[in-house]
């Protein structure tokens, strides 16, 4: 009795670890990595300084959708160090500029990886932008989507079901606490312009990262409110919105 009871303890064990690897291999495992690549530079003059991450796939199974992934990230970080370094040549060329030699700017360009798995890749570019000449820095924050399998962007309409009405029920869930967070951050609730930004159009929801148990919305603060104050993000649990995913995305 006691080796019947052994042989079946055993044998269920064995099982557990079977389907938690089965678990790991269709939930988590990508077949490939996710590299950073530092593009920093100091220039003198103008004086100014550059420094960016860039994220590179490897190892994925399918060279050409590794190079569209990796080219699509990559486009959007160099087009930003291209456009700094043409605000910086512009004002750097005001003829009222009065301190020439002085620091002309900064940018940091950060890299953040959300979820990776075999069929989705999401991944966030935080840009922080500072040109002298400006009144204010600039901050942004963009999230990228990829099908892993083939390297085509992905937008909520193509994650999302189309008959699940999930762009009212993306507006029902935020709004409440967009407004929550503002209150508790001590900033007034501008109603209108949040009643505008929150909105069930596909516009209004499409700066997004997906992690493994959330997607997190990008609410920039001149969206919500006429003040300078935060930016919002608003995280939606995974077990709140699978239902509403196709099943060929959800993980």
């Amino acid at each position: 009795m006691i080796n019947h009871l052994r042989f079946f303890a055993g044998f269920y064990s064995c099982l557990l670890v079977l389907h938690f690897l089965v678990f790991l291999n269709s939930c988590n495992f990508a077949g490939y990595t996710i590299q950073t690549v530092s593009l920093n530079e100091d220039h003198v003059n103008p004086i100014y300084k550059i420094e960016a991450s860039l994220p590179k796939l490897t190892g994925h199974n399918d060279s050409i959708v590794q190079q569209k992934i990796n080219e699509a990230v990559a486009y959007y970080i160099q087009s930003q160090i291209l456009q700094f370094k043409e605000d910086i040549k512009i004002s750097q060329s005001n003829p009222e500029r009065k301190d020439k030699t002085g620091k002309a700017g900064e940018l940091n360009i950060e890299t953040k990886i959300g979820l990776k798995q075999k069929n989705l890749v999401s991944i966030k570019v935080t840009t922080f932008y500072r040109n002298v000449e400006a009144a204010y820095p600039e901050y942004l924050e963009h999230g990228f989507t990829f099908d892993a399998r083939n390297g085509e962007l992905l937008t909520l309409d193509r994650i999302f079901h189309s008959e699940s009405d999930y762009l009212n029920k993306l507006s029902e869930y935020i709004k409440p606490r967009i407004a929550e967070q503002k209150k508790a951050s001590g900033f007034p609730v501008d109603s209108l312009m949040l009643a505008e930004a929150t909105l069930p159009n596909s516009k209004n929801f499409n700066n997004f990262l997906i992690y493994q148990d959330r997607i997190t919305f990008f609410f920039p603060y001149y969206l919500i409110s006429t003040q300078k104050q935060s930016d919002v993000w608003i995280e939606i649990p995974y077990k709140e919105i699978k239902p509403l995913i196709l099943k060929q995305y959800r993980w």
